[in-house]
């Protein structure tokens, strides 16, 4: 991952400098449904799509991804201005803006799989 070489665009800049980021394929599947516009989710560059997980519920949470890894969620991570610049869609600004993901922390490391659930974990669970 470019931002654990600390290559990427964003890398030291602490606001936007996240561990890893999550995104819904949802938004992307409802964009096409509705306007007709196909956009690949792997143009966000994103760590993890999902299916079926409203992110935004996970901010400030404790979460289980697959057996081994917990991350913390942090906060919104909208699409930005340098996506946009590289790939020339500005559609990404204008139907993804809102509610396509969120930064994590790497609370526990390991590995995970395609088809991997994700859990939110009590609060106050020792890790």
């Amino acid at each position: 991952d470019r931002y654990a070489n600390r290559t990427g665009f964003y890398s030291g800049v602490v606001e936007w400098d996240a561990h890893i980021t999550l995104m819904e394929i949802e938004p992307f599947e409802a964009l096409e449904e509705s306007h007709g516009c196909k956009l690949d989710p792997k143009i966000l560059r994103r760590n993890l799509i999902t299916r079926g997980v409203k992110l935004s519920d996970l901010i400030g949470r404790d979460f289980k991804v697959g057996s081994e890894v917990i991350l913390r969620g942090r906060k919104a991570w909208p699409p930005c201005a340098h996506i946009v610049k590289q790939t020339g869609r500005k559609e990404i600004f204008q139907y993804l803006a809102r509610d396509t993901g969120i930064g994590a922390d790497i609370i526990v490391g390991g590995s995970i799989i395609l088809g991997d659930t994700v859990s939110v974990l009590p609060p106050n669970t020792e890790v």
